[in-house]
């Protein structure tokens, strides 16, 4: 994927004075010139999920065990300039590293859906930090795409963070964590920023098909390469 022009569109002037979002160096763009080289797109990957696969569709693991996500769209590599990216917008709402992610992400080929999810947090985690930051990805998002977007559909009971769990911990500590709001239209996308184990959207996933959804696609800004 070319990056180069990302940094034209939006136009970022309004936020003044600006610093780099990694290295904070003086500049009008949300990343400086130098920052900018040091992002990777995601190389090609499983279709279903985010194992490296230069060729084949389709991973071992998922022909085995055929996961509840049709395909997964991701845009870059979650390292170095991209998690500072995350991070910024994630906890303390930096409304250009928001907006960058979204120019970003609106650069993904998505398939035709029914409605657009944004991954939801807990009412606790969202009390706390006071905003979820897909629903801002999710909006522009959809306005790009011209979908409608549903932010009440899929909801998230609380459960301990699964950043501070160990992979093979995470799938049980997440399981029954998500409820549907009524009937899934048959074809939705969920949003999220960063994708690590997949547990998370793969729980949504399953959640979503159980409430009638007959696909689900999954977009996100970045994922942590496989192990």
């Amino acid at each position: 994927m070319n990056f180069s022009a990302f940094w034209s569109a939006p136009s970022f002037a309004a936020f003044f004075p600006q610093s780099c979002l990694h290295c904070n160096a003086f500049c009008e763009e949300p990343l400086c010139t130098d920052c900018q080289t040091l992002l990777r797109a995601f190389p090609r990957h499983c279709r279903s999920c985010s194992r490296p696969l230069p060729q084949a569709e389709v991973c071992g693991a998922c022909l085995r065990k055929p996961p509840e996500i049709e395909a997964l769209f991701i845009v870059c590599c979650f390292e170095h300039v991209v998690r500072d990216v995350v991070l910024a917008a994630k906890y303390a709402a930096n409304r250009r590293a928001l907006a960058l992610m979204a120019t970003m992400m609106s650069q993904c080929s998505l398939p035709a859906v029914d409605v657009l999810l944004p991954m939801p947090i807990s009412r606790g985690r969202l009390l706390q930090r006071g905003f979820n930051q897909t629903h801002y990805l999710a909006a522009a998002m959809a306005k790009h795409y011209d979908l409608p977007m549903n932010k009440a559909l899929l909801v998230k009971q609380g459960r301990a963070p699964q950043s501070s769990l160990a992979a093979r911990l995470r799938r049980k500590n997440i399981r029954g964590a998500f409820s549907v709001q009524g009937a899934s239209p048959p074809s939705v996308l969920l949003l999220d920023d960063v994708y690590t184990t997949g547990a998370t959207m793969r729980e949504a996933a399953r959640t979503l098909k159980n409430a009638g959804a007959q696909r689900v696609y999954a977009a996100v800004f970045a994922a942590a390469l496989f192990d």
